[in-house]
């Protein structure tokens, strides 16, 4: 199979420096070109992919339209966007998709067979909301690449690469992997921006077409002088770090959502898992500048002065299993919360009792006594902790 490959004696090259520029670290190699056709027997509209990674037939307006289709080396077909939902495999090409393998005008999406890895392009035009320049890249690494905007102050890069590095490894190590390619990390950084449109973040994961199925994280900077110095100590590496934490809360374990959104809302989550984070790089004293800013923080969800941190997660992070229990929380979610029949994303939101239900079995013994202190709880909690219990007998603690 032809594919987009990585030289191995360049791979060490890469664990050793972290990160090095782009023309010593990829070996392009030629993909190999897919024609799918509106009807069978090869007739009709067609289009012409060349298949190096995964690709969305959405981008080519030619989803669910596909009847046959002529391959030169295997391929694998699926019914949802960014290669998720049911799939077939197809080692030939084949003239009627319906009557040799069931998938007539299902095709949404399509990869190479085998295990693949393409080269970061050299520039992206940015097509999610609210952003819509031409990033360049400008450095490249194993699992991680970076892009910034012709604005930007060069200065800062050797930090952001380090820290996405050191940050990105730790949380494959710790969450597992996100999506194919090596899970890379795809981060933008914007400078001087601007036009009020264009001044958020944001960031999508391997399940979302916006970003062409990638992990992405995209950073705004509204003068000549943002993303250019030190991070260390710094609201810009804690808008890093609260990026990291949506994208573990929204795609890890292979399953898209986040059940618990509607209850822990954009920070709290984030607190907990930046302080873990921050901890397991050894960058003492951001954790303890962290430690210091979230831990009197008091929000009004699910109950007013609710102290997300300090009355919940830093307690059962401490005494429980820090990192260990985080990870088994998305662990039992993705074993256990119902899925949709498409059987990729959540299917809908949990409640409260749910929530401590989860987290319990995640710690190994039963947390309700945290959950009386930190979030007012009443009957209502009580009893749905209770149907909990009855709905998902497989998460098992100790009372």
């Amino acid at each position: 199979m032809v594919w987009c490959c990585i030289r191995r004696d360049l791979r060490y090259m890469i664990f050793y420096f972290g990160i090095i520029l782009n023309t010593f670290v990829l070996h392009l190699c030629d993909a190999f070109k897919v024609t799918l056709y509106e009807h069978v027997n090869y007739k009709g509209a067609k289009r012409e992919i060349n298949v190096f990674r995964c690709h969305n037939l959405l981008d080519i307006s030619f989803n669910d339209h596909g009847s046959s289709i002529i391959i030169p080396e295997c391929v694998v077909l699926y019914d949802d966007p960014c290669c998720q939902g049911a799939s077939t495999t197809l080692q030939n090409s084949t003239d009627n998709l319906d009557t040799n393998i069931d998938f007539n005008d299902r095709v949404t999406s399509i990869s190479p067979c085998e295990d693949y890895f393409s080269p970061a392009p050299h520039q992206i035009h940015e097509t999610w909301p609210g952003h819509g320049q031409i990033m360049t890249k400008v450095a490249e690494g194993l699992d991680t690449v970076i892009y910034y905007n012709d604005e930007i102050d060069r200065k800062g890069l050797r930090f952001q690469s380090e820290f996405l590095r050191k940050s990105w490894g730790y949380i494959k190590n710790v969450y597992g992997s996100f999506g194919p390619e090596r899970s890379r990390l795809f981060a933008f950084f914007h400078a001087n921006i601007q036009s009020s449109n264009h001044g958020c973040s944001y960031l999508q994961s391997y399940f979302d077409v916006s970003s062409d199925c990638r992990n992405m994280l995209d950073f705004a900077g509204m003068n000549k002088s943002s993303w250019s110095n030190p991070l260390s100590g710094t609201a810009e590496l804690d808008e890093i770090a609260h990026g990291l934490a949506h994208i573990v809360e929204w795609s890890s374990k292979g399953y898209h959502g986040s059940p618990s959104f509607h209850l822990w809302g954009d920070n709290p989550w984030s607190e907990i898992f930046t302080y873990d984070l921050y901890n397991a790089l050894g960058l003492e004293q951001d954790k303890e500048r962290w430690f210091d800013t979230v831990q009197v923080r008091k929000y009004d969800f699910p109950k007013k002065n609710t102290y997300w941190f300090s009355d919940w997660f830093f307690p059962i992070y401490k005494h429980y299993g820090g990192a260990q229990l985080l990870n088994e929380y998305f662990e039992l979610l993705a074993n256990h919360f119902p899925k949709k029949e498409s059987g990729w994303e959540y299917v809908r939101d949990m409640n409260i009792g749910e929530f401590v239900h989860f987290f319990s079995g995640a710690a190994k013994i039963n947390l309700k006594r945290y959950a009386l202190e930190a979030f007012n709880w009443g009957d209502a909690e009580e009893w749905e902790l209770y149907q909990a219990k009855i709905t998902f007998p497989a998460v098992k603690y100790a009372d």
